[in-house]
Formats: structure tokens, sequence, C-alpha cells
């Protein structure tokens, strides 16, 4: 999750990350997702960002996607590591 102060509140995989400006996450090739997944998470609905992360699980950069959103005064989100697919476009998540 990101607060209002543009840092990480909280991270499932790596708690070392809490309290990193969100505008300095950027992947290996050189991509601002953290600045995306503010505006993403900022707009009605959320969104979704992709970019590329190292898996803790494999220990290798492999392609993800986030699907951020408000959560009260908060931007939380949850990812999925995609490298079968290397993409992907048309997913979508619905939170009812």
């Amino acid at each position: 999750c990101f607060g209002g102060e543009k840092t990480v509140t909280a991270h499932g995989a790596d708690a070392a990350l809490v309290g990193t400006d969100v505008n300095t996450l950027v992947d290996v090739d050189g991509r601002h997702f953290g600045t995306e997944m503010w505006t993403a998470g900022n707009k009605p609905g959320g969104g979704s960002v992709e970019y590329r992360w190292m898996n803790p699980v494999t220990k290798q950069v492999e392609p993800k996607v986030s699907f951020v959103q408000k959560a009260g005064t908060d931007i939380c989100g949850v990812g999925a590591y995609t490298p079968d697919r290397g993409d992907v476009v048309g997913a979508r998540i619905v939170i009812k």
C-alpha cells in the first residue's frame, strides 16, 4: 500500500520497502512503475500497471502486473507475475 505521503506503507513480499518514496520505484527497464501505480490508484475504480520486477520465488526478473485502487486514504493493490505471457493485455479485475 501507498500512504498519503506517497510512501510505501505495507508490502507483502519485501518489508524493507516500507517508507520508500513511490517515485523512486523503477523497474529494470527504467519504468517508473511506482509513480504509475500512484496515478492509476487515484483514478475512479483504480487501474493496472505492467512492469518487470524480481520474483521472490524464482529469483528472476519477470513481467508482472499490479492492480491498484483507493482503500480509504491509501492506495493498495495486488500483483501477479506473468512469465509465460510477457504481457497481460485485456486483464481486468472487478472488486465488489
